[in-house]
């Protein structure tokens, strides 16, 4: 199980970085340097679609939420790319109830939740206290440790 998934857990920075340039945000951007994050993410892997699982699509999706945060810090580029990773979980091929994939599907899916909370909050948008709360029951009730 560990082995498999291994397998395709490889650093994708290079196309993170690109589909992070590709919603406009480059090494020397700052917030305010972001004009427009509508529509941000039409064709966001379209350039290397082709090339990637599914499952390293998604890898490259974390990959470009955890630069938007900590190298960029724009919370603004979240939704969009959230909303990509949302889809692309759902092209995921569950072999069975516990599978691999089950299991990173179920640990995607809670920190896909995670970073549309924080777009949410760091962007003003008052839904992130719900957002919050089911994340915290889920939580409790079915605890993900890392």
């Amino acid at each position: 199980k560990a082995t498999e998934y291994f397998n395709f857990l490889v650093p994708y920075t290079s196309n993170a970085k690109k589909m992070l340039i590709h919603i406009g945000i480059k090494e020397d951007d700052c917030t305010s340097d972001i004009t427009s994050t509508e529509n941000a993410c039409v064709g966001l892997l379209s350039h290397v679609e082709t090339q990637l699982t599914v499952l390293e699509r998604i890898y490259c999706l974390l990959d470009a939420c955890y630069e938007a945060i900590r190298r960029y810090q724009n919370y603004e580029a979240l939704v969009p790319i959230v909303d990509t990773l949302d889809a692309t979980i759902g092209e995921v091929d569950i072999e069975s109830s516990d599978s691999w994939q089950a299991e990173y599907v179920q640990r995607v899916s809670r920190l896909s939740k995670w970073y549309r909370m924080l777009g949410n909050a760091f962007t003003g948008n008052n839904i992130y206290w719900n957002l919050l709360q089911d994340l915290i029951t889920a939580q409790e009730q079915a605890p993900l440790v890392h």
